[in-house]
């Protein structure tokens, strides 16, 4: 089984070298080709990555390909997939790091079974304090398997499914291909759609307890620096889920999306796209009749209007991110 690994490259000069040496040391013993997407660079990643490429004596095939200009991270996942080559892609961060054992650990349940869709490790946090000193947080599951798109479903749905991000996923490329499940260009929380899309169609799927990423928090990274805009960079993913919610299942799609959207509602002035996602939610929970979920959204667009009451509301808002952040 061929295992495509698909790295987007970003000015990652400082780290991209322990991204490959990560690579390298697998101890897999069937075919992996390694795909860097360089997203016009400014920095030496791409030439520290040649310069690995150029001494590495292993199995492993690697490959470079470069937009001319900076087309963001979807394109370049999308341009990895459309160039990849293996039976199941795997998407790594390149400021991150895989253990040696990653991809091998990852494949012995599709080896058994080929109708698995996706395969997800564990993985681990690693934090550095104001002295530079690391600290790691793992993060942990046990390993379980769900075979009807029912049980994939009630487990996306469940709050112990954490990692929404596409790294440490093995996921079948005819899958993708097949459900048209690339990345979408809405700059920020693609993840979080893609992740959306692919729970919508997964109909088998397995996850290992063993640890196989590190996960590297910068800082001043997107996910540690707040940005006063995130409410209206946020709007175009709500509003992509509101378009594309499922016909059987679209009411606990909205319930699973709503607190998070109402947070970001009571932001500021409402815009038509927040409007807009707002009535098609309402719409939803009408329609199945769910009134304590039709009060709350209707009660925070009403409580939206007023100056004091939507300063008080995204304080609790911004307190509640912040928190979720921590953890």
């Amino acid at each position: 089984m061929k295992v495509s690994i698909i790295i987007p490259v970003y000015n990652v000069a400082l780290y991209i070298e322990r991204c490959l040496k990560s690579v390298m040391n697998q101890t897999y013993c069937g075919d992996i080709e390694c795909i860097l997407v360089n997203d016009a660079s400014s920095d030496d990643s791409i030439a520290i990555a040649e310069n690995l490429i150029a001494d590495y004596k292993g199995p492993i095939q690697f490959k470079i390909l470069n937009h001319e200009q900076n087309r963001g991270l979807s394109a370049t996942r999308n341009t990895g997939i459309e160039a990849s080559t293996g039976d199941y892609l795997y998407f790594f961060d390149s400021d991150d790091e895989i253990t040696p054992d990653c991809i091998e650990k990852l494949v012995r349940p599709i080896l058994k079974d080929p109708t698995i869709e996706m395969v997800e490790g564990c993985y681990t946090i690693i934090t550095t304090n104001e002295k530079g000193s690391p600290s790691e947080c793992p993060v942990s599951k046990p390993h379980l398997e769900y075979t009807t798109k029912e049980t994939v479903r009630n487990f996306y749905f469940s709050r112990s499914y954490e990692n929404i991000l596409p790294w440490n996923k093995l996921v079948c490329k005819n899958f993708l291909v097949k459900n048209k499940l690339y990345f979408r260009d809405i700059r920020v929380a693609e993840d979080n759609l893609w992740h959306f899309h692919c729970f919508q169609h997964f109909g088998h799927i397995y996850t290992i307890s063993d640890i196989t990423y590190k996960h590297y928090i910068r800082p001043n990274s997107i996910t540690t620096t707040p940005n006063k805009d995130s409410r209206n960079r946020y709007a175009p993913l709500y509003a992509e889920i509101a378009k594309s919610l499922s016909p059987n299942d679209s009411v606990r799609e909205v319930k699973y999306f709503l607190k998070g959207f109402c947070l970001f509602y009571v932001g500021g002035p409402i815009t038509p796209i927040y409007k807009q996602t707002a009535e098609q939610f309402l719409k939803v929970l009408k329609e199945k009749h769910c009134i304590k979920d039709c009060f709350f959204l209707e009660s925070i667009i009403v409580l939206s209007k007023f100056t004091p009451a939507r300063i008080i509301m995204k304080k609790m808002g911004d307190f509640y991110r912040c928190k979720k952040l921590k953890k």
